[in-house]
């Protein structure tokens, strides 16, 4: 009798789970391999000893003040800067002129110089809302063009049909542009939300933020600690993995339910 051999749904998951953990075992070993050439570990610790103190960390003091804050400002930017970057660019659809006034914003806020946002923020509002302010200006020109993209692309016959049988423009909102946007609404979430945390944290660091994971990296800057500050930046990595797990999960759901 003739087997079966594996599904392919069973070895589409198995190379999903493969890949990564070989990409994961070549950093590693690039890493050890780098470390040992440099011969010194206070300047780039083995691997090992920065996972030892990764999973260490939960145990130090702030730890979980800092990690609480920090992913609560990245989910309120990233929240800020998907509704007002979604709104903006349906507008930009629908009204052709609202997006001729906001391309140059756009432009403006894509070619400013991270740093100078970073520095213009700080002076402008209170150091502990600079990183949502700061994530905000960096994220939404981002969103906002893929995002405009995304409904433009949308068949011309489709929205011609619609201003045919005067269909209300909430109908045509919630039955055309958004259910044929909703994919590239999920995959520049998922890239958006990986730089919302970059540039927070970045923000962070650069505003002596309370309660906070770029804070906790510049004390272990500061006390020379490289298997701390790698250990903190590695959890940060963590966090935008897990961030767009869960944005993976939400498209999972929103696509059975289709």
């Amino acid at each position: 009798m003739k087997s079966k051999g594996i599904s392919p749904e069973i070895k589409r998951a198995l190379l999903n789970v493969a890949y990564p953990l070989i990409a994961f075992a070549v950093i590693l070993a690039v890493w050890a391999i780098a470390a040992a050439a440099m011969g010194n570990t206070v300047l780039l610790p083995y691997p090992g000893e920065v996972i030892k103190r990764f999973f260490t960390l939960h145990g130090e003091s702030g730890f979980w003040q800092a990690l609480g804050m920090t992913t609560g400002r990245i989910l309120e930017t990233f929240a800020i800067s998907l509704a007002i970057s979604l709104a903006a660019a349906l507008a930009g659809a629908l009204w052709k002129p609202f997006d001729r006034i906001m391309a140059p914003v756009n432009t403006v806020l894509r070619a400013a110089p991270t740093m100078a946002v970073i520095l213009l923020a700080m002076l402008w509002i209170e150091y502990e809302q600079a990183p949502v302010l700061i994530g905000f200006l960096v994220a939404y020109p981002v969103m906002y063009t893929a995002f405009h993209s995304a409904f433009t692309g949308i068949p011309k016959e489709l929205t011609e049909m619609a201003k045919v049988y005067d269909v209300p423009v909430k109908d045509r909102i919630t039955g055309i542009y958004l259910p044929m946007t909703m994919p590239a609404v999920f995959d520049t979430s998922r890239t958006a939300v990986s730089l919302t945390v970059k540039v927070v944290i970045a923000a962070e660091v650069l505003a002596y933020v309370r309660d906070s994971m770029g804070l906790q990296m510049l004390a272990a800057n500061r006390e020379f600690d490289v298997a701390a500050l790698m250990a903190w930046t590695v959890l940060a990595i963590v966090l935008s993995f897990v961030l767009e797990g869960v944005i993976i999960v939400v498209k999972k759901l929103w696509e059975a339910r289709r």
